[in-house]
């Protein structure tokens, strides 16, 4: 490579080209680096773990708790006996105005306690509904 005047007239690139990066230096991590000491810490950091272990797992069981209590916080647990009036959830099938059309049926009067969170609804005018609805799929009529 020749050199231009532009290379002589930088002084810059003079002292990069002069200057040879040091390599063979120590870092302060491998100067204080001792075989024996190392080997009695990794030992002591091995006699530690089953506390830290444990020490995370309670941290664990207690976040789990905390997420429990404030998911149960606005957890609205309904149930329903036999006469009470029912909204029923609309499906998307059921659904004949599109976006405009009800997001409830009804209202309906259940029949039977199926078990569970399961009632039978049927029609005000005593016509059975053949399936069972999930608790979630219901709502109090209120009149």
């Amino acid at each position: 490579m020749t050199s231009t005047n532009a290379d002589t007239a930088n002084p810059y690139l003079n002292v990069l080209r002069q200057s040879k990066p040091n390599i063979s230096s120590k870092s302060y991590t491998k100067e204080l680096y001792d075989p024996t000491h190392n080997h009695q810490n990794m030992a002591l950091h091995l006699d530690l773990l089953p506390e830290l272990i444990e020490k995370s797992q309670i941290r664990n069981l207690a976040a789990k708790q905390q997420a429990a209590r404030k998911y149960n916080a606005n957890l609205h647990p309904r149930s329903f006996i036999v006469g009470d009036l029912v909204w029923r959830m609309a499906s998307s099938a059921r659904k004949k105005d599109g976006m405009f059309s009800a997001n409830w049926d009804g209202p309906y009067r259940i029949r039977e306690v199926a078990g569970g969170e399961a009632y039978r609804p049927e029609q005000l005018s005593g016509e059975e509904i053949p399936n069972t609805w999930n608790v979630s799929h219901l709502k109090f009529y209120f009149s």
